[in-house]
């Protein structure tokens, strides 16, 4: 079968949660089927490590520079459309993907921004991952003024929309629970990871990690958070603890580094960071759907403490498997009692493990999709 893959970004390098997704889609797809991805790109650098993508499929690409899909977002003002759908509209995409949908006997399509190029909606399943209106009203709460004034104008788009892509395609799937309760229809396919037969033990040092790209958004208010009214908490108690922010787009927190907190930036394997922390800190108030740098550090078993917000995606358990606070000083409370127990740490290293194995792999996750693209489920 030749399957078509629309994203709204080229899926390698794996530098976040959704290129991870398409990623690890796409290379299991490969195995059975001819795969053609179309993506945009911002410009030809993202074509660097290409050849690695293309060992699994062919790879199309349209460039869409940032510059002009500001201006997109701008007319998107005088429409009744959101301001995302606008943000990627592009004529010369339109063109290819109708052509290359026509040409296709199934059409995967992620993110509902990219719904607009889903021509041949009887035979497409639209990855939706994260429900929109969900992460906007959550992003309300903590919001400055224009970003409100944005969302305002942007959520009664959004719902719209939303009820409107339930009733065009036949397949939808989201990421978790929380976001088809969220839009009201489609499937849940979870995010994966892939087991690490790592021998970790438990480090020296009172460190505490943070994993993500920081443009994106959730990320960057969650590393504000911990800086701003979590870790002077728990300095106050742990003297020596150091935080490490891992991750793409460094510029956008490199004004909270100083000897205690270490900005690395984008980093090619993780690892290194994962063995050295004995906390994963993912203080989270925005977004939705479920976070692979939870995956990945429960895959390292690395005992994490994030919000209620994240753990509704994983569906761990509280307490046995993942901490779980909801305010800066029970946050730092809880942290503070990671670090000074030993015993908690490792009764929580190795149940979050057997989640990742239990409901993770990416080898069930992949089986799941298979179904869905075989069945009417």
């Amino acid at each position: 079968m030749r399957i078509l893959y629309i994203s709204h970004k080229l899926p390698y390098p794996l530098s976040d949660g959704g290129k991870l997704r398409v990623f690890n889609h796409i290379k299991h797809l490969s195995k059975k089927h001819e795969i053609i991805s179309l993506s945009f790109i911002k410009n030809k650098n993202e074509l660097k490590e290409i050849d690695k993508l293309k060992k699994f499929c062919r790879v199309e690409t349209v460039l869409l520079p940032r510059w002009k899909s500001l201006i997109n977002s701008f007319f998107g003002l005088f429409s009744d459309e959101p301001l995302r759908v606008h943000y990627l509209k592009d004529r010369r995409f339109k063109e290819k993907a109708k052509r290359l949908s026509k040409e296709a006997d199934l059409i995967i399509i992620q993110a509902m921004r990219m719904s607009q190029y889903g021509f041949y909606p009887e035979k497409s399943i639209l990855d939706i991952v994260d429900t929109p209106s969900l992460q906007i009203k959550r992003a309300l709460k903590y919001d400055n003024f224009i970003w409100k004034l944005i969302w305002s104008i942007e959520l009664p788009r959004i719902l719209n929309y939303e009820k409107s892509i339930c009733k065009k395609f036949k397949k939808i799937l989201v990421s978790s629970e929380a976001d088809k309760m969220a839009l009201g229809c489609g499937s849940v396919l979870k995010n994966g990871t892939e087991i690490e037969n790592i021998k970790r033990n438990d480090p020296e040092g009172n460190n505490i990690m943070f994993l993500g790209n920081m443009g994106y958004k959730p990320n960057a208010d969650a590393v504000k958070y911990f800086v701003n009214d979590i870790f002077p908490l728990v300095k106050r108690k742990i003297k020596d603890a150091k935080f490490y922010i891992v991750g793409k787009n460094p510029a956008k927190v490199r004004r909270y580094a100083s000897k205690d907190i270490i900005v690395t930036g984008f980093v090619n394997d993780p690892s290194e960071y994962f063995l050295r922390c004995k906390v994963f800190a993912a203080p989270l108030r925005l977004g939705s759907g479920i976070q692979n740098k939870v995956l990945e550090a429960l895959s390292y078993k690395v005992p994490i403490i994030t919000t209620s917000i994240v753990n509704e995606g994983v569906e761990a358990k509280e307490g046995k498997e993942i901490i779980v606070a909801d305010n800066a000083r029970e946050f730092a409370e809880k942290i503070i009692n990671l670090i000074q127990n030993k015993e908690l740490r490792e009764r929580l290293s190795n149940n979050g493990k057997k989640v990742i194995v239990k409901n993770y792999l990416w080898s069930k996750i992949c089986k799941r999709l298979d179904n869905i693209i075989d069945n009417d489920n």
